[in-house]
């Protein structure tokens, strides 16, 4: 029989040190070579990238919080995956097929931004800039 226990999965991934990220970052201006392709602006923002490494940190209820927004839009992602799987295989309309596509895109971007603790919004040679911070934690260090 499988057991399972929402609660000490999220305090053991709470548990958990505090983990060295990486950050990238480029000028903005790059963003413009999607226009001509997106696999030219990969690879020009692969090359032109900056990176930092950071420790980040979250309290328990934060990673909780960040534990359960993951899970959920994942659940999204699972149950729009699947729709869109029955509809095409019981022949449904395609506009059912393409409103679950759509959630399922959504449903994957969501994702990304779930996911993330913090953005870089410059790099350089003197320091990091980054944003995604609460206002709380920014006030605990005046």
């Amino acid at each position: 029989m499988f057991n399972f226990n929402l609660h000490s999965l999220l305090d053991s991934l709470i548990s958990q040190p505090v983990k060295q990220r990486t950050l990238y970052w480029h000028k903005p201006i790059y963003y413009a070579l999607i226009l001509l392709h997106l696999f030219i602006y990969a690879l020009v923002a692969i090359f032109v990238r900056k990176k930092a490494k950071l420790s980040i940190g979250l309290c328990s209820q934060h990673k909780k919080q960040r534990y359960i927004r993951i899970a959920i839009v994942c659940l999204a992602v699972f149950i729009s995956l699947g729709l869109m799987f029955f509809a095409l295989a019981n022949d449904m309309l395609m506009d059912y097929i393409l409103i679950f596509g759509l959630v399922l895109l959504i449903s994957l971007i969501a994702l990304v931004f779930a996911s993330r603790l913090v953005l870089a919004t410059k790099i350089d040679d003197t320091g990091v800039c980054i944003k995604g911070c609460g206002e709380d934690f920014l006030r605990s260090f005046e």
